[in-house]
């Protein structure tokens, strides 16, 4: 299930590294897995931008996957989606999931989205 790579991008004279990840849909009936879009780790932040391919790519909005806290071997995250307003510099954020990644998941995040049937994970056992 994973390929990982490493990039560069420059964003305003401001060099960061992400690592890509690729995203999948787990059926927890059938075992199979669909391909369900990229995430991008951001190493200064500590945190992922997850781009999946049924949301339409709208500049406004980023999907950001968050861990808030350890215990124990297990890491909770929330999903959270920003909004830009605007012509303004105010951000609206908006929980709109959770996640988990403990050694039952083997290093990976399994991430409830609400009203999906299926589960989105985020592999890192290469990581």
């Amino acid at each position: 299930m994973e390929q990982q790579e490493k990039i560069e991008t420059t964003n305003e004279n401001e060099k960061k590294n992400f690592s890509i990840h690729q995203l999948w849909w787990l059926n927890e009936q059938t075992r199979k897995s669909q391909h369900a879009g990229v995430a991008y780790y951001n190493e200064e932040q500590g945190d992922y931008y997850l781009y999946l391919s049924y949301l339409p790519h709208d500049k406004r909005y980023r999907y950001t996957l968050r861990p808030f806290e350890t215990l124990n071997d297990v890491t909770l995250y929330r999903v959270e989606r920003t909004e830009k307003v605007a012509n303004k510099n105010v951000v609206r954020r908006k929980k709109v999931g959770d996640a988990i990644s403990s050694k039952k998941t083997n290093g990976d995040i399994y991430i409830d989205l609400g009203p999906h049937s299926k589960i989105l994970v985020l592999p890192r056992t290469n990581e």
